[in-house]
């Protein structure tokens, strides 16, 4: 833990004696201290523990629990479906279902780096439901979930997997990483550890129907795509992360998540960000061919697959043309959005602008806005988007300008998917 002016401190103690130091030489405000403290003071009042130091429990759990439906929520909304070659949604139904891996029923490892056990307080964790918990409340009464879990770095239970996988009708193995931070989070590498690579390999062996989820807070795992017929990215769900996992792999609701980064397709791969050449740009034709130094990366920034299909029609920008603009100023962005599918399904529209060419070099491509609609089968609808033009301002002249950001005159381009739309600033 690094609390402030970079002092590094491995236990509570260490902690609070460094804060304390960081403090009283006017390196963290006392301001800080005060809201983090009325935060603890609020929470005891709530709870009614100046009246009466043995208050009743269930107080807290009403204080800190009341939020439940809308964590489940977020957390769903958040799950990114990476691929699907039509494993997934599994069938409720099922007879058999097998959770395996290292997070198939592990709250620490849906929480990340600052849960209570990792600073060290101790083993205490906070309600929640784990994948386990949520297939086994999401399934019917007439199927069975066998739970086999694995080690984030040991797989010494193979031949007991292996013979789960056979038997059982579907496969849900939880991969990913356990809690960290600063350093105790480096690496080297994008791979999984060697026990949950191998973990992957022997469900591919038995033949049985298995979609990996993945609960890490970055790329991990790019070595297992290829043997993984779906995947789908929790990311860090938290205290309802079982039950978004559930949700999204029997089919009670369409992922609709999109990745907030780009995916190296390798540890080795060249930097690769979606500001740089965003494929639009090789398809219009306005470059003859990407560059030879860029790699096309696993996944993209923005990907996300659905068990639905989507296509966009009649993108317009209003004004489409501007006297000038300020980094402060915003437009507005429409396209009609309509799921051609047969399920009903949640879609994020993002927006994006850039510029080929200007008096000084930047970035290609920029999220301007994003808009999130759902549909029903057959269902259209227009969705609206008021983009910010901030992320297009730069500041004029060379590296040592203290100008202000402004939007410099010139064309620009506005695309959702692979629309496009211009944007004149005069």
């Amino acid at each position: 833990m690094v609390p402030a002016g970079g002092i590094e401190s491995d236990t509570v103690d260490t902690y609070q004696r460094n804060l304390r130091e960081l403090v009283e030489s006017g390196e963290v405000p006392m301001e800080r201290i005060d809201d983090a403290v009325t935060n603890i003071l609020a929470f005891k009042e709530t709870v009614g523990l100046f009246d009466d130091p043995y208050a009743d429990p269930k107080k807290a759990a009403e204080v800190v629990g009341g939020e439940r439906d809308l964590a489940r929520q977020i957390a769903t909304d958040s799950m990114t479906l990476l691929q699907n070659d039509g494993t997934l949604p599994f069938d409720s139904d099922v007879g058999t279902v097998l959770v395996t891996g290292p997070s198939g029923d592990d709250v620490a490892n849906m929480m990340g780096g600052w849960t209570l056990g990792w600073q060290g307080v101790g083993d205490t964790l906070p309600p929640a439901v784990t994948p386990l918990d949520g297939i086994e409340d999401a399934v019917s009464a007439s199927t069975q979930v066998v739970h086999e879990p694995t080690g984030l770095h040991t797989f010494d239970n193979e031949a007991a997997v292996r013979d789960a996988a056979s038997r059982a009708d579907a496969v849900v193995a939880v991969l990913g990483e356990g809690p960290y931070a600063e350093e105790k989070g480096d690496t080297d590498t994008l791979e999984l550890p060697d026990a949950q690579r191998q973990l992957v390999r022997t469900l591919e062996s038995v033949g049985t129907p298995y979609a990996g989820v993945i609960f890490a807070g970055r790329p991990r795992g790019t070595d297992v795509f290829d043997r993984l017929p779906a995947a789908v990215m929790g990311y860090l769900p938290g205290t309802a992360g079982g039950r978004a996992v559930a949700d999204v792999v029997f089919g009670s609701a369409n992922p609709g998540g999109r990745l907030p980064f780009t995916w190296p397709s390798d540890t080795g791969q060249l930097l690769n960000v979606h500001d740089a050449y965003p494929p639009s740009r090789f398809h219009s034709g306005q470059d003859p061919e990407p560059p030879t130094s860029v790699q096309e990366p696993l996944f993209p920034l923005g990907h996300g697959l659905s068990y639905t299909e989507f296509e966009y029609a009649d993108l317009q920008v209003n004004p489409s043309t501007l006297p000038d603009a300020a980094a402060s100023d915003r437009v507005d962005v429409s396209v009609r959005v309509a799921n051609t599918g047969d399920r009903s399904g949640d879609h994020v529209v993002p927006v994006y602008g850039g510029r080929q060419r200007g008096p000084i070099p930047v970035p290609k491509q920029e999220v301007l806005g994003f808009d999130r609609v759902s549909l029903g089968p057959g269902e259209s609808k227009r969705v609206r988007v008021t983009a910010s033009l901030a992320p297009l301002a730069t500041v004029p002249g060379d590296v040592f300008s203290r100008g202000e950001l402004q939007v410099v005159s010139g064309e620009y381009s506005v695309s959702v998917g692979d629309m496009e739309a211009e944007l004149t600033v005069k």
